[in-house]
This record gives C-alpha cells, structure tokens and sequence, in this order.
C-alpha cells in the first residue's frame, strides 16, 4: 500500500480557476497518482514525459491546460547513491555491504541516484494531478490545439462516495507548450557549502542547509538533513515559526541519538525535486543505521512524510514528534485519545495513560489549524503508546536534547522497548518498520467529530479508469 495517497481524501476546498467535478469537501484538493504501468495500453507509455500535458475540458470555459507531474524512478543500489564511497574511508564500517540494498527511487540527476536508465514513461515512473483540476467529459474529438492528433488518453476519476464522476485529459504536445501552466509548490534545497555533488560530506560531519518549501498555505524549513526547524501557517501574513523541532529520539529525555546526531554522520540525499503538483525530499542515513530513510512528499496544502527504520535491533524504542515554539500557545490541541482538547499553554497538564497510538490529531488557533493521521506498520509485534507533553518549566532543560528549553504542546507517537534489526543487510532475522504522518495545513473542522467522517475517505479510493481519447470517425 502507498500510504501517500491517503493524503487525497481529506482537504477542504481551494482555489481553482474552474469547478470541479467533485462537491465533496475531502476530494477537491486531492491528489491523484497513477503509474505508468496504468498506461501500457495507451500512446504515453514509453514516450518522452516532457511531451506529456494535461487538460480539463469545460463547456463553459472549453479546454484549460492544467499542471501534471512525471516523476521517474528507477532500482538503484545503495552503494550508488552513497557515491559509491570508498570502504576504507568509513568509521565504524557503517558503508560495509552497501550494495546488497537496492532501492526504488526517485531518479535525480542532481545526486548521486542520477536519471532513470529507461528515459521514456515507463512502468515504474509516477504520473501525478490533482483531483480539482478534473473536469467534465468532451463529448466531441476536439482537441486542443498544439497536441499530437489521435494521441489522447482520458482518464475518468469517479468518487465511491457521491457516485460523481470527473474526467482528465492526457496528450502528446508539439513542443509548443509547457508542460504545466502554474505550480502549486515550490521547493528551493539550498546547501551552504555549495552543490550537492562536489560539496556534501557523506561521512561524518554537519551539512548545513536553508532550504524551503513554500506554498499558498504554509511554508517549511530545513537547516539539515533531518532538521525540520520551521512551519509557517500563514507565510503571505509574515506569522511566526510554530515549530520548534519534528523530533526522533529513543525515549523522552534519552539524548543518546536524535535528529542532531542523525544529521552529522553517515547519509546521502536520494532525490531533491520541486515539481508543479509536489515535491519530493528524500535521503539516506541515521548514525548506525545508513539505510534508514526519510521521505517528504509536499503538497499545497498537505505532506506525507514517510520514515523506514533499516538499522540495527534498538533496546530503547523509537519515537517520532513534533514539538512547537512559544508561538503556538493559545491553540486547542485534540487528539483521539483525547477529543476534549487541551490548550497548549506551556503549563502541564494530566492526561489519561492509554495503551494505544495517537492515529488523528487536530490542532486549531488564530495562528492556522493542523490536521495530522499517523501510523506505524511492522511486521513484529509492537507497543505503541501516544506521547504528550505541554511545560515551558521542565524539570531537566536537558531532556528536551535539541531545539529550545522548552516543550509546547510536544506530541506524537512513541514504541516502547527494543525493537529487532531491520537492516535489509542482515541475512537473517530482519523484520521492517515504518512510520507515516499525513499532515493538512489550514483545514478547518467544523468539530473534532468531522475527523470520523473524513475517515471515510481513507477506506472509500477514487477509482480510476484509462482509455483512449481519439476521433473514432476516422479511418
């Protein structure tokens, strides 16, 4: 399962310059992602992707030319993306066997991943679009001008749950047009030593970025790796940094490692892509664990962020959180294991002690609101436990290990106990684990309860069907 699409259901309506096909609240901002073994059958597969463009057909507006994606992907070994790194120049022999692991990636020719070996739409390669730029069926072959005669594909979207039905257009330009009119994200990775390839240490030692992603609905900042040190809710009102860290770490107050000490040893960015409809931040690399990976898919007005744990057998646990600055207090924090709510205020608060996960979480104040699924999935029995913890006063400054002093409204998930090896380079033994967090920025609920109702986009998927679109008159 691709746990990024779930992103697709559960958005409040945005800007569009026409209507979409879908009246349900959930859909109209969703993305939808297709592969290209989707389009075996059709003229696109195994075609250049710059030289594939979308449309929406309107009777009111007719053709409109909307932003589609093509991300490639390719099987690369490890050993590759690391640069193929000399094995005597590893401490602690953390890039021995590197090239037993072969991952799908996304292809970038600006790290050492580099392009997908097959250049054309292929099996593996993404094709992605939002469900909002989905619009009504041309019921007559009249194409758009500057495509390729009889090289249309319609794809029609219908949504399970109101039975409508939208559709989307696919063709071969004549080199005429761009390939997307407007992009919904933009994303600048910026390494301060310089270029990635000739300047980034990929053994020991900091690289310190200022990298952005930007939207109309949020901005983010990296100044590492796995440093996520800002969110900006409201970026064109100049509001204030919200967060104070995404933090990783063993178990509260256990300082041994977290996303500082992930930063500064082994790792390698697998992609770095700003495209129209998202972009994608992937990489390599925590401490003892090289194959540990982290991957951020960024859309308009939500991300996915996916963390494969491949290291070692972990006697601590493992925990993934956000922590936010003094700038978020006065928001209501509501959760499923608490739906009352509580006001993030920087004064403790008791919470009952539930032997579940956190799965929804809702944040809403005058700064913006967060709506936040999570899930961890294992093929090994798990304890997982919800984490919360609200003090500009601890006890121990130190327990906070990075960041500020202090713990705003600090909430997430947390795996109790050792957890085994997930080292893919273990012959034996290894099980897998990953977390996942779906994030929606300025998503405003009109009560917690909508969260059950918007459930219902998680187990009801657009369904999707793909079929020529040509002048069936013709000879």
């Amino acid at each position: 399962m691709k746990y990024y699409y779930l992103l697709v259901f559960l958005l409040s309506p945005a800007f569009s310059w026409g209507k979409s096909s879908f009246t349900h609240p959930q859909r109209v901002a969703s993305p939808v992602v297709l592969t290209g073994i989707d389009f075996i059958e059709t003229s696109l597969y195994q075609t250049i992707p710059d030289y594939i463009v979308g449309f929406r057909y309107t009777e009111a507006l007719g053709w409109e030319q909307v932003p589609i994606q093509i991300d490639e992907r390719d099987s690369v070994n490890a050993l590759q993306i690391y640069g193929r790194i000399d094995s005597t120049l590893c401490h602690s022999n953390w890039c021995e066997k590197l090239y037993l692991y072969d991952a799908l990636c996304y292809s970038d020719i600006g790290t050492f991943t580099g392009p997908d070996m097959n250049i054309g739409f292929d099996e593996d390669d993404e094709l992605v679009f939002m469900a909002r730029d989905i619009g009504e069926k041309a019921l007559a072959y009249t194409p758009p001008f500057h495509i390729i005669q009889e090289s249309g594909v319609e794809v029609v979207v219908s949504d399970p749950l109101t039975h409508e039905v939208g559709y989307l257009y696919l063709f071969l330009q004549d080199c005429h047009l761009p390939q997307s009119p407007r992009s919904y994200v933009q994303y600048d990775f910026s390494l301060e030593s310089g270029t990635y390839m000739e300047d980034y240490v990929i053994g020991t030692g900091f690289n310190p970025e200022d990298s952005w992603v930007r939207t109309e609905y949020y901005a983010q900042h990296f100044s590492d790796r796995w440093i996520r040190d800002g969110l900006y809710l409201q970026p064109d009102k100049h509001a204030p940094n919200l967060f104070d860290r995404h933090k990783n770490l063993f178990a509260p107050g256990n300082c041994l490692r977290h996303e500082e000490t992930f930063s500064s040893q082994e790792g390698a960015f697998v992609t770095n892509k700003s495209g129209p409809v998202r972009a994608i931040r992937s990489y390599f690399g925590c401490n003892s664990g090289p194959l540990t990976q982290r991957t951020h898919y960024f859309y308009e007005q939500a991300a996915v962020h996916i963390t494969n744990l491949r290291v070692h057998a972990l006697k601590f646990g493992f925990m993934d959180f956000y922590d936010y600055s003094s700038a978020a207090k006065g928001i209501k924090y509501y959760s499923n294991w608490f739906p009352k709510g509580v006001e993030i205020d920087g004064q403790p608060d008791e919470l009952p002690e539930l032997p579940y996960p956190i799965n929804w979480e809702y944040l809403e104040g005058e700064q913006g609101s967060l709506l936040m699924f999570s899930e961890m999935h294992s093929d090994f029995p798990m304890r997982v436990y919800p984490y919360y913890l609200d003090d500009d006063s601890p006890a121990s400054l130190a327990c906070q290990c990075t960041g500020d002093n202090f713990s705003y409204g600090a909430s997430g998930n947390r795996v109790l106990f050792r957890l085994p090896t997930t080292d893919p380079r273990e012959t034996y033994y290894r099980k897998q684990f990953e977390a996942m967090k779906i994030v929606y920025y300025n998503v405003r609920l009109g009560a917690v309860l909508d969260v059950v109702d918007y459930q219902e986009g998680l187990d009801n998927s657009l369904s999707i069907s793909i079929t020529p679109y040509y002048d069936c008159t013709s000879n």
